[in-house]
């Protein structure tokens, strides 16, 4: 008994440390994970599995020089790509045209789903493409014959993905109003086993009809399977974060009548690039850039079920997560299990600029260690 007092004492006096590594636990001599010195790599989109693996996607160069989508696995071991022998497989899109701006989702079985741009300029459109056990394949489960989702004129670009139980895709994407290159709508579509439809009609659908160019669209699914999408849209130097969810029968606001209050920033400042989390409530929490405060810094609002509210469920004092004379930028928010919020973001100017990463930790913002001191 003396012994265990002692050893308790001992880790009180000096308590474990932990620190970021890398995928293997142990340092960070495998922190590049595309190891290509030969071209760059872009934009990773990141999902972890049942296991508690991390699965990547990102968009870069083959051999040609030509632009596709790559992913890759952790298997507890090494990196692989999806048949889980090697990396000879790791490219996903396989095409002659400029294939861009990946998300990617795991289903139940952990099997990667992947959404991209793809095309040639001025003919863009939305790409899916899912893994079914031996090879990449459309949403019917065999070839690549219905690889196009978006299928329409105009620019249609930067999707993103949720599946849902039945482990069935739903993609978000920005799409251009025919030639008019100064409006775009975001367009919603999901498959319900026989082809891609809306949430109301029977085909891909404007969930809301707006003067400016709709942007940077991010979906989450609620218990149900209903969407939530949240974007930025207005004037570029003006513009709002939106969110809009299906209620069963329509497109609302968070509320789940009418619109009234589909406008979560309102504000007089650029708001902008939002990404959403659910929790176990199906209510949203979104991290967006804003510029409200003279800088731009990370603000965070929650859903309470009757309003949009900060962190700490009351009001919106501590909407500001950042709080930095920097410039806070492109937010990306997940949720623990209990409910808890982590943010990250890129923050500083373009030559010094550094990743922020903070968690509420029921009192204050800090680090993940849950009681550092959050550098602003």
């Amino acid at each position: 008994m003396k012994l265990i007092r002692l050893l308790f004492l001992f880790l009180l006096a000096f308590p474990l440390c932990a620190s970021w590594v890398d995928q293997d636990g142990g340092g960070i001599g495998e922190i590049d994970i595309s190891n290509d010195p030969n071209f760059t790599s872009y934009i990773p989109s990141i999902a972890v599995d049942s296991y508690g693996y991390p699965h990547i996607a990102w968009y870069s160069h083959d051999p040609t020089g030509n632009l596709e989508i790559y992913y890759m696995y952790w298997d507890g071991l090494t990196w692989v790509d999806a048949d889980g022998f090697g990396l000879e497989s790791k490219n996903v899109s396989m095409n002659l045209n400029e294939s861009e701006y990946p998300m990617l989702v795991l289903d139940s079985l952990n099997r990667p789903h992947i959404t991209w741009e793809d095309g040639v300029s001025g003919a863009r459109e939305v790409y899916y493409l899912f893994w079914n056990g031996s090879s990449w394949v459309d949403v019917d489960g065999t070839g690549r014959e219905s690889v196009n989702v978006s299928n329409m004129p105009g620019y249609s670009g930067h999707p993103v993905i949720a599946v849902n139980n039945l482990n069935r895709a739903s993609i978000a994407w920005v799409q251009q109003d025919g030639a008019d290159e100064t409006k775009a709508d975001i367009f919603f579509a999901r498959y319900n086993g026989v082809q891609w439809t809306g949430a109301v009609t029977n085909f891909p659908e404007k969930i809301y009809e707006s003067s400016y160019y709709s942007m940077s669209p991010f979906i989450c699914l609620d218990s149900g399977g209903n969407p939530f999408i949240t974007w930025s849209d207005g004037p570029d130097m003006g513009r709002e974060i939106y969110l809009l969810k299906y209620n069963g029968s329509s497109w609302s606001d968070a509320d789940g009548s009418g619109i009234g209050q589909i406008n979560i920033s309102n504000n007089t400042a650029y708001s902008a690039w939002p990404k959403m989390d659910m929790d176990s409530m199906d209510r949203p929490h979104v991290a967006w850039e804003d510029a409200s405060e003279g800088g731009q810094n990370i603000y965070y609002l929650r859903w309470n079920g009757s309003a949009w509210v900060d962190v700490d469920g009351a009001g919106t004092e501590k909407i500001n997560v950042s709080g930095t004379y920097h410039f806070a930028f492109v937010p990306q928010i997940k949720l623990e299990t209990a409910g808890t919020p982590h943010i990250i973001w890129g923050q500083g100017s373009v030559e010094t600029c550094d990743i922020m990463c903070v968690k509420w930790n029921g009192a204050v913002w800090s680090d993940e260690s849950g009681s550092g001191t959050v550098y602003k």
